[in-house]
């Protein structure tokens, strides 16, 4: 039996022949079970309030992910990892200093993480690069400047 007939047999569709050539690879059995498993999941739907229609491509990708998954070839979620404030923050201010001072000096850790909860730290990085480079005698300017600009873009 094919992956077509199986298919065919268990959920009535029709599967093209690029379809089938996903299923390709992987023993009968496995998407046999596959084909099991959707259907329990299938079966858990319908009998929801409303009940919930699962359309062929829905039933063709639940399939082929759990055959992925089955399989250990899927792919897993990556889940965004945030750094944390503190460590944003020391980048924030090495970012100023090669971008806005002459290397003499720099904003604070606790700036910095002000900055960051105020602004997008994209946004930040810009500002300091249209800022240019300002030493250490003329510090308050740079931050007077720094501030003016931050405000008129949240404005």
């Amino acid at each position: 039996m094919t992956t077509q007939e199986l298919f065919l047999k268990e959920f009535g569709i029709v599967l093209t022949e690029k379809e089938a050539q996903q299923f390709a690879p992987y023993q009968l059995h496995i998407v046999r079970a596959a084909m099991a498993s959707t259907n329990r999941w299938l079966t858990r739907k319908a009998a929801m309030v409303p009940p919930i229609v699962i359309g062929r491509n829905g039933i063709v990708r639940s399939v082929l992910n759990t055959v992925l998954f089955r399989n250990g070839t899927a792919k897993p979620k990556v889940m965004p990892k945030f750094k944390p404030l503190a460590k944003r923050a020391e980048e924030l201010r090495a970012d100023f200093q090669r971008l806005a001072t002459d290397g003499t000096w720099t904003l604070t850790t606790e700036e910095c993480s002000a900055l960051i909860k105020q602004n997008d730290v994209e946004l930040l990085r810009s500002i300091f690069a249209e800022l240019g480079r300002f030493g250490e005698d003329q510090q308050t300017d740079a931050i007077d400047l720094l501030e003016w600009k931050l405000s008129m873009v949240t404005l």
